[in-house]
């Protein structure tokens, strides 16, 4: 690891891996941490869900797009709670949230609001 990292972020993004080093801001790899098989397995679905929200080819937020995100960080917390158990005290978890679906739906309304 970059930087010894025992302070974690857990976040889903595009084309990343969904841990992070709140320290050094690296991009961690699974394989770096001591956790199980399930667990890793878990997290990637978990990553490659991020986003599934968006109509990524419209750029426009899908009509349950609020409520998928919620789920996802549902899941996010879940995971990062699975993520503290195996990994003990030696780390720190902590999730960032995805706000995603929030930016499009204010985006869409503004959008809605001032176009003629």
């Amino acid at each position: 690891m970059a930087c010894f990292c025992t302070k974690l972020k857990l976040e889903a993004d595009l084309c990343a891996g969904p841990i992070w080093c709140l320290t050094c801001n690296a991009n961690l790899y699974l394989d770096e941490l001591a956790l199980s098989p399930q667990l890793k397995n878990e997290l990637v679905q978990w990553a490659l869900k991020y986003g599934e929200w968006i109509d990524w080819e419209r750029d426009y937020l899908l009509k349950n797009g609020l409520e998928l995100e919620r789920q996802h960080n549902l899941w996010g917390i879940l995971l990062t709670k699975q993520m503290q158990q195996e990994l003990g005290q030696r780390y720190s978890i902590t999730l960032s949230p995805s706000t995603s679906a929030q930016f499009y739906a204010n985006s869409q309304q503004n959008f809605k609001e001032y176009s003629y």
